[in-house]
């Protein structure tokens, strides 16, 4: 009997201390400064394991080489600015944000591809990353996964060459008249210098 009593005197001091620490707004919510290492593991360890059971009933497709060539087209175009390339740093703004985010060029291989389908159609609460699935179909977004997963195998300069590239179709395409279409661009010999992607 006198362990339920300590038990219980333990939870409900705990939940005064959470209560006054809520109340009184001692915690910094500052993006200036990292968080404590407890509040820090509690929300990571929250989001990894939120992301793994929602994410479970995805099946990834057999990537192909257009895939990445397209998903590269929307990476370019929405993701850059805040998680950087291969060889380049996220804007000056991305990088004041918290939780800082990753550089997916080496963060890649701690999530699965069906993971990190989940994360861009949904986004996370509370950490800047916005929810794509109100923008690209699933389609685009498994092409987007493609590249996320290709980008740490890119070999030195391919990023460079695949941006030269898009520059140059989005440029003779305006030319002509058309409109181009984010991702999906499979024009041409789309796959040709591309890297495999990993399954």
């Amino acid at each position: 009997m006198g362990r339920f009593w300590l038990g219980f005197g333990s939870a409900v001091a705990l939940l005064a201390i959470v209560g006054v620490v809520l109340v009184s707004g001692a915690y910094d919510v500052a993006a200036s400064r990292p968080h404590t290492r407890p509040v820090a593991w509690l929300l990571d360890t929250t989001m990894h394991n939120s992301v793994e059971r929602r994410s479970a009933d995805r099946e990834p497709p057999p990537f192909t080489a257009a895939q990445v060539r397209a998903g590269f087209a929307l990476y370019a175009d929405s993701c850059e600015h805040c998680h950087g390339a291969p060889g380049r740093q996220p804007q000056e703004w991305g990088r004041g944000m918290l939780p800082r985010p990753p550089a997916l060029s080496t963060a890649t291989p701690h999530w699965d591809a069906q993971e990190l389908h989940w994360i861009l159609k949904h986004g996370v609460k509370m950490s800047g990353m916005p929810a794509f699935g109100a923008t690209y179909s699933d389609a685009q977004l498994w092409e987007l996964v493609a590249f996320i997963r290709a980008m740490p195998q890119l070999p030195r300069g391919e990023y460079t060459a695949l941006e030269t590239e898009l520059r140059q179709r989005r440029e003779a395409t305006a030319v002509q008249g058309g409109a181009t279409p984010v991702g999906s661009e499979r024009g041409g010999n789309a796959g040709a210098g591309a890297p495999r992607p990993r399954g």
